[in-house]
């Protein structure tokens, strides 16, 4: 599946909106560029859309998506020069989050959950951080919820949400 995400200004209601195109499904057996690149030409012109009224594409950063050579971006820079490709800025401060994280001597992700479980257990101490928010003029909301999930591991921590999911792809 290869949702297709639109992105445009609507003059009726004088505003960008975004909507889901479509959800085509690669028949091919292999998901090279040139294959899901003809998938998302085909579903462009079956709705009277071409790339040259396009700005830019936003994808993962896989090489089949932002390879310069036979990714689906080299394809549609041949339709398209000017055309901004965008790879998934969470997946890329994902990954130097990551990295920069290695190198600390304590595991920032951890001291979030140990944090949040500290302001968790005390309405004290919830009242004391709200009070220091307050003080300090900070805008930030308190947020319950911790959530580990697969690759992905998102942490709310008293307003703070650690950016573990990504930066603009690459330049060809």
């Amino acid at each position: 599946l290869y949702p297709l995400v639109v992105r445009f200004y609507n003059e009726s209601i004088g505003r960008v909106v975004t909507n889901l195109l479509s959800i085509p499904v690669m028949n091919e057996i292999s998901s090279t560029g040139k294959n899901i690149f003809d998938l998302l030409n085909q579903e462009l012109s079956n709705r009277g859309l071409n790339w040259s009224n396009c700005v830019s594409f936003g994808c993962a950063n896989a090489n089949v998506m932002t390879g310069c050579h036979a990714g689906v971006a080299a394809y549609i820079r041949k339709e398209n020069p000017n055309i901004f490709i965008s790879g998934c800025t969470c997946h890329l401060l994902h990954l130097a989050a990551g990295k920069a994280n290695k190198e600390l001597w304590v595991d920032v992700a951890q001291v979030l959950i140990d944090v949040y479980y500290y302001l968790e257990k005390s309405a004290k101490r919830q009242k004391q951080l709200k009070l220091m928010q307050d003080t300090v003029g900070s805008d930030t909301q308190r947020r319950h919820g911790v959530q580990h999930g697969g690759f992905q591991r998102r942490y709310t921590v008293a307003g703070y949400q650690d950016l573990e999911r990504g930066a603009a792809g690459p330049s060809c």
